[in-house]
């Protein structure tokens, strides 16, 4: 009679088999000689079945069932235990994916904790500068700019924003800026 190890070795034989052919697994033990590929682990132990457990063409797991008695697992039974091979690969699946999803979700959120501090960092130089200092976009329309320049200007810089830099006295004095 075999031991534990042995027993999970087997197992682990004939899981592994089911796992890399993808297809149903099915040992009796037989009565009479056995030839060493055939070793049976357990006096106990009659019958294995190993389902692989596939969802979407992609192996998610396999499922192992052994009996202690000599009566086969019927043709319905099979069937039922398929079916409920391919439900829960899909579940085993659609855990892994909202795995994923919280752990993008986690790493967004970090990268956004980031941008944010980052963005703050930035609003701060940009305030704390003496110099006036504007942000144009391809228009030449203003994004942004510091309370130094829209003082300046006379204004604040809500006021500002979304006007042409054109329109600014400063413009057309500096054309080789713009």
């Amino acid at each position: 009679d075999f031991g534990q190890s042995e027993l999970a070795h087997f197992c682990f034989g004939l899981a592994q088999a089911a796992a890399l052919s993808q297809e149903i697994i099915h040992r009796q033990k037989t009565t009479g000689l056995q030839t060493p590929s055939q070793n049976w682990p357990a006096q106990s132990l009659q019958i294995v079945l190993f389902m692989p457990m596939i969802s979407r063409h992609k192996l998610v797991g396999v499922l192992g069932l052994a009996r202690s008695h000599e009566e086969d697992f019927a043709a319905d039974q099979k069937h039922w235990l398929s079916v409920f091979c391919d439900q829960a690969a899909i579940a085993i699946e659609n855990v892994n994916l909202f795995a994923s999803l919280a752990s993008a979700y986690i790493d967004l959120a970090q990268s956004r904790e980031q941008i944010q501090n980052s963005h703050n960092t930035l609003q701060a130089l940009f305030e704390s500068s003496t110099d006036g200092l504007y942000i144009l976009d391809q228009e030449l329309a203003i994004v942004a700019l510091n309370r130094v320049e829209a003082e300046r200007q006379g204004s604040s810089p809500g006021e500002l924003v979304g006007q042409s830099c054109l329109s600014l006295g400063w413009a057309q004095t500096a054309p080789e800026l713009l």
